[in-house]
């Protein structure tokens, strides 16, 4: 990887992340965006001498040029060349607008950006999108976001990806990857930028551009990808950001996809992740018989143990956790997890609950936002059970609770010793990782406080 980037960069890709890379340097694109390609596209032979090989690829904004040289369409020199000076005109752009993501429809979105310069630059999933413009115009659409009670993050980005702020590069990117060879795709890559799989010769210097400028089209690859037959996604790079994108995105298409990260923040350091990983592939649906297990002659030794029973009975102690008699402080709050109040778990489902059927979201039942609030004040009620009033300020909805049909939801409910309240929740048995859907603080407070 080195040989490819290294003398296009002046720098060292393998040296840089060997000492460590600083947030202020992660902050170029012109640094971020080669040590991203780096790392990905050095996952994918790590990835194959454990039996994991793509049927099909796809990738996010810069994202595609590795998923171009996974499917055989771009070699490694031309896809380095590629991101090297794909991410050096992008910088010069640095500056130039902002981004936020914001959760609603296309519709949604058009009826707050209409006569503003603020664009859409990426759809991600049915709700899901990215914002990119100017920051002043930003600020406005968040004020009419929030009004509309649509979730707005700005990200920390100083750039306007995706948008026209990229409109005065186009002619140097063009003229520079004007010599860009493209070969004929190995195996399928859904284009991100047409929503459809690429032919021979698609990934041009025309494409790049397309790809730097135009709207990521995220949700429209992974429905092709689906369409197509994929039930598992495994998203290669250092830190997983398309987690739940993918999972809105099946579950809008109804059906069951398996969706896993690669590398993360809680790897160990020095340890080697690369078994695990294929370990929760295969787990997921994968064929294991590429994988390192498989090769060689089977072995057998395990002794002939007998078993040796015994009944082992524990102590009821404070802190046991209280499975057979849990303490359920509220019907929505659910059961204590430890012997003090702080943490709370329950299921929930329009089976068991037919009443959570009654609030809809279009045609989808939504937990009340009243229930929200009831949950926190229960949760402030068991951890102050002397105080005479309690308050619940700063609660913010940041994305609904949906509540599939015939599929239970898993919600778990914190209350810091400080007050911060956050209510998640995550699918049942899906192995998925929690998502945030309110915060806010819970305190006691006195009558006078409310005078």
């Amino acid at each position: 990887m080195d040989a490819a980037l290294g003398p296009l960069l002046g720098w060292s890709p393998r040296a840089r992340l060997a000492a460590g890379v600083t947030a202020e340097e992660l902050a170029a694109t012109d640094v971020a965006q080669p040590l991203l390609f780096a790392v990905q596209v050095a996952m994918l032979p790590a990835l194959a001498a454990q039996g994991l090989r793509p049927a099909m690829v796809l990738g996010h904004s810069v994202g595609e040029v590795a998923a171009a040289h996974a499917a055989g369409l771009l070699t490694l020199d031309e896809a380095a060349r590629l991101v090297v000076v794909r991410s050096r005109h992008q910088q010069a752009r640095r500056g130039v607008g902002r981004m936020a993501a914001l959760n609603a429809t296309a519709e949604e979105a058009a009826a707050i950006l209409d006569g503003t310069p603020v664009e859409i630059a990426a759809f991600n999933a049915p709700a899901a999108l990215t914002l990119a413009g100017p920051e002043d115009a930003l600020e406005a659409v968040r004020i009419a976001a929030e009004a509309r009670r649509l979730p707005f993050v700005p990200l920390d980005l100083d750039y306007a990806f995706h948008s026209a702020a990229m409109d005065p590069v186009r002619p140097a990117l063009l003229a520079d990857l004007a010599e860009l060879r493209c070969g004929a795709p190995a195996l399928p890559m859904l284009s991100t930028v047409t929503g459809e799989a690429l032919g021979a010769g698609a990934t041009d210097a025309a494409y790049w551009w397309r790809n730097l400028r135009e709207p990521v089209r995220l949700d429209a690859a992974l429905r092709a990808a689906i369409a197509g037959g994929a039930r598992l996604f495994l998203e290669i790079g250092p830190n997983p950001v398309l987690q739940s994108y993918i999972r809105e995105t099946a579950r809008a298409a109804q059906v069951e996809a398996a969706n896993l990260a690669s590398l993360s923040k809680r790897d160990v350091a020095g340890a080697d992740p690369f078994p695990a990983i294929a370990d929760r592939a295969f787990a997921a649906g994968a064929d294991p018989r590429e994988g390192p297990a498989f090769h060689g002659p089977a072995e057998r030794r395990l002794p002939p143990t007998p078993f040796d029973r015994r009944r082992l009975l524990h102590a009821h102690t404070e802190e046991s956790l209280r499975l057979t008699d849990p303490i359920e402080d509220h019907p929505l709050l659910g059961v204590r997890r430890g012997a003090e109040p702080g943490l709370w778990t329950r299921s929930l489902d329009t089976e068991v609950a037919p009443w959570l059927g009654d609030h809809r979201l279009g045609a989808d039942a939504v937990l009340p936002a009243a229930a929200m609030l009831d949950m926190a004040l229960a949760a402030g009620r068991a951890r102050h059970p002397e105080a005479a009033m309690l308050e619940v300020s700063e609660l913010r909805i940041l994305r609904p609770l949906l509540l599939e049909a015939g599929r239970g939801r898993e919600i778990r409910c914190t209350l810091d010793p400080d007050g911060a309240f956050r209510l998640e929740s995550r699918r049942r048995l899906a192995g998925e990782p929690w998502t945030l859907h309110a915060a806010g603080e819970v305190r006691p407070t006195a009558p006078a406080a409310l005078a």
